[in-house]
């Protein structure tokens, strides 16, 4: 009767292990999941941030900028033109890898609907973001331009 009653104590301890091992792993998982996201959602912001920092710094982006969104002029130099085309491809590759970290799951809805919000405004803040926008359907990730595009109700021409 001891063997029995060892035996079924030793399985009782041993489920019990199995079960706690499993919910210590399922935490960890998530754990490490709401990391990853809090990391690919500070990497977008922090590229954000230094291309704002950029802008700061220089006098010739703030002046494209504001001719091309205070001013809503569609009337940009070559040379303006060649900044605001690098400046959006910049914006754009931000927001295409914030995009690429939600389709994995690495950002909240939350963060890609403020992610979106603010594509759409340089999208369609300006005539030259829109124009530019127009040019990009095939040099983005498949998918991006379409969802975007209907995120900001830009519907092609």
């Amino acid at each position: 009767m001891k063997s029995s009653s060892s035996k079924s104590l030793i399985e009782t301890f041993g489920i019990v292990a199995i079960i706690v091992s499993l919910l210590f792993l399922g935490y960890e998982l998530k754990r490490a999941n709401d990391i990853a996201e809090a990391e690919a959602t500070s990497s977008v912001r922090q590229e954000g941030n230094d291309f704002l920092l950029a802008v700061i710094a220089d006098q010739n982006m703030r002046q494209v900028l504001r001719k091309s969104f205070v001013d809503k002029s569609d009337s940009l130099t070559d040379d303006e033109q060649m900044l605001f085309t690098t400046m959006m491809t910049y914006i754009y590759n931000i927001h295409e890898v914030a995009w690429k970290y939600h389709q994995k799951g690495l950002m909240s809805d939350e963060d890609m609907a403020m992610q979106v919000a603010e594509l759409c405004g340089w999208i369609k803040g300006n005539p030259a973001g829109a124009k530019d926008w127009a040019r990009r359907r095939d040099i983005v990730l498949p998918g991006f331009y379409e969802d975007v595009s209907r995120e900001c109700e830009i519907t092609d021409e």
